[in-house]
């Protein structure tokens, strides 16, 4: 259970990340 959370939560992240760099990259551009 723990590792699914943690896994859940690092997907989350990673979103998070990604949804950062593709919004600062629009700006950029």
């Amino acid at each position: 259970m723990r590792i699914q959370t943690w896994l859940l939560a690092s997907k989350c992240t990673h979103q998070c990340i990604y949804a950062s760099i593709f919004s600062s990259v629009k700006k950029s551009v």
